[in-house]
């Protein structure tokens, strides 16, 4: 008898229990079995699957999608609704797959890195799979489905009804070569990649993905428009800047890498005209990345200040030695030595000046300020005539092209101490102003020369960089694709002044198109340049001490005499 009321006690206490972990038969409170109750699969209930609007676009989202559908039809008889997080998902159970805005997504996805990936049963009716990177999540459902749901792709099981507690979880770390990596000084973690539009989404996501293996750091990829407005660094695909420009309007077909600083953060753009041209930026951005420090479990990388520009057809060069040396103060002499990709030889002779510190002049034959009686002399002759004369230049280059078989006269303007000598309207410039600034431009007017306060202007073919990009580079022209000798000038962001000259037709250097002095003077940092005469006339010459030295080796086998230059004067 004490066995049987014992029993019957025992059979009332579980029943009791059973009705109030279910919140209470009938009792329409429905908030305590949203706490309490397991979440459970069946083919009577409404699931949603929901994903995020920008991650959802993702190639690898769309399949783990597609395989949890799959695998829920399979297993449970479950056809479930997909919505975006910028959707009201349908459907009494959610299953959030990657990143979403959820609160419960954002909370599991602040433990994991790029490989990591995880799911837990949050509540009743929320379920969270996610991993670091699309891919990770991709492997975050097979897992969920093999463990919650029984699944194995080689033998679907039958359909069944199924429950998973709350609490139930799983997390996979990855594995990470560092702890850290940073880029021009920003932690990876802090930066993401942009995209301009869809067309170039999937080098983003390849961008992202590389970078995040090596310290684990999950980058957003995002849409620009998207972007938090947080980012520390920016890797813009399709654009060179926050503002969403980018276009390559240029003759061939190519690429450029350019990096700006912006009030908000650092930007790199990757700009090119064609997908498969994108397909070689990518792989140009990554092999452009120094190692500046590795150690201590940290990797810290670098990538060039000056722009990374290919053009199709035309030879990239790698520099192969650099020798610089101070003139004076704030001018500084560089002899560099490049090969190019057919393994030719080109030397490169620049002067940068700090315009602060020495000002432009317009050397001329006896030092002349008008066309007649001189007509043309050598650099070196021009730059003795200025010292008689108390102007003293530490260096100097050749300047605009001349009539030279016939009266030697300027194709270009030519102004000298503010003084109009040439006028040559329709062609570019290189200009110095009395305040200190250089100028350039592909015309020159009466309007420019009195509003700029010009002292000194010579004149040039093409204007071949604009804004720090290749430009009116006449590809196609024999003029503009045959290696010439070749003399530039170019100004810097900073405002700083390069004058080049290239020395060619020798076996010893190759010379250069106009393309590849516009690479050329983009990978010395010049936002502008100017071709100027070249050939013979090209010539380099430095003051040593009064010994006025040819640097470059003139293709005529000596110093030819020219009609201007650009003469650099220290100011004292």
């Amino acid at each position: 008898m004490r066995n049987r009321i014992f029993s019957l006690l025992l059979v009332f206490v579980m029943l009791f229990s059973a009705v109030a972990c279910n919140g209470g038969a009938g009792n329409g409170d429905n908030g305590a079995a949203q706490k309490n109750s397991p979440f459970e699969f069946s083919a009577d209930n409404t699931y949603s699957i929901v994903y995020g609007e920008e991650s959802g676009k993702e190639s690898k989202i769309e399949a783990a999608i597609y395989y949890l559908n799959k695998v829920l039809v399979q297993t449970c008889g479950i056809n479930s609704t997909q919505f975006s997080d910028a959707e009201e998902a349908e459907g009494e159970y959610h299953i959030l797959v990657g990143e979403t805005n959820r609160e419960e997504s954002k909370k599991l996805l602040k433990s994991v890195k790029s490989k990591d990936y995880t799911y837990s049963v949050v509540s009743s009716d929320t379920i969270v799979i996610c991993g670091g990177s699309a891919a990770a999540t991709y492997e975050a459902v097979k897992r969920f489905c093999s463990d919650v749901l029984g699944y194995s792709d080689s033998k679907p099981d039958d359909i069944k009804e199924i429950s998973a507690e709350i609490g139930t979880s799983y997390f996979h770390e990855g594995t990470y070569t560092y702890s850290k990596a940073t880029l021009d000084g920003v932690d990876l973690a802090d930066s993401a990649v942009a995209y301009k539009s869809s067309e170039h989404k999937g080098y983003a996501e390849e961008i992202a993905e590389k970078l995040s293996e090596y310290s684990g750091a999950v980058i957003p990829v995002r849409q620009l428009k998207n972007l938090s407005g947080d980012e520390e660094l920016i890797i813009g695909v399709g654009m060179y800047g926050r503002n969403g420009l980018g276009t390559f309007s240029h003759e061939a077909d190519g690429y450029i890498l350019k990096k700006v600083e912006e009030t908000k953060g650092k930007f790199i753009g990757i700009v090119a005209n064609e997908a498969v041209e994108y397909k070689n930026a990518v792989k140009a951005f990554f092999d452009s990345m120094t190692v500046e420090k590795e150690d201590d479990g940290e990797i810290a990388f670098a990538f060039p200040e000056n722009p990374v520009v290919h053009l199709n057809g035309v030879r990239d060069w790698y520099k192969t030695s650099e020798k610089t040396e101070t003139l004076c103060d704030g001018v500084t002499y560089t002899e560099l030595v490049y090969k190019d990709s057919k393994d030719s030889t080109h030397k490169v002779y620049a002067l940068k000046i700090d315009p602060k510190k020495a000002y432009i002049y317009m050397g001329s034959a006896n030092d002349s300020y008008s066309i007649f009686p001189a007509r043309t002399a050598t650099v070196a002759d021009q730059m003795k005539a200025a010292a008689a004369n108390g102007i003293n230049a530490i260096a100097g280059v050749n300047g605009d092209f001349f009539a030279i078989h016939e009266d030697n006269d300027p194709t270009g303007v030519a102004i000298k101490e503010g003084q109009l000598i040439s006028k040559g309207w329709a062609r570019p410039y290189f200009g110095f102003t009395y305040d200190g600034k250089a100028l350039a431009g592909t015309i020159i007017t009466d309007t420019i020369i009195h509003s700029s306060n010009i002292r000194t202007a010579v004149g040039g073919s093409n204007m071949i960089v604009n804004a720090g990009l290749p430009y009116n580079l006449d590809i196609g022209d024999a003029f503009s694709d045959t290696a010439h000798p070749r003399t530039l000038s170019g100004i810097c962001a900073d405002g700083s002044i390069l004058l080049v000259v290239v020395d060619g037709r020798s076996s010893k250097s190759r010379g250069a198109s106009l393309a590849e002095c516009s690479t050329l003077m983009i990978s010395l940092g010049a936002k502008q340049a100017v071709n100027h005469d070249g050939g013979g006339s090209s010539s380099m010459v430095v003051n040593n001490n009064g010994v006025y030295q040819t640097k470059n080796s003139p293709s005529d086998g000596s110093l030819r005499k020219v009609y201007n230059s650009l003469l650099v004067v220290p100011i004292e």
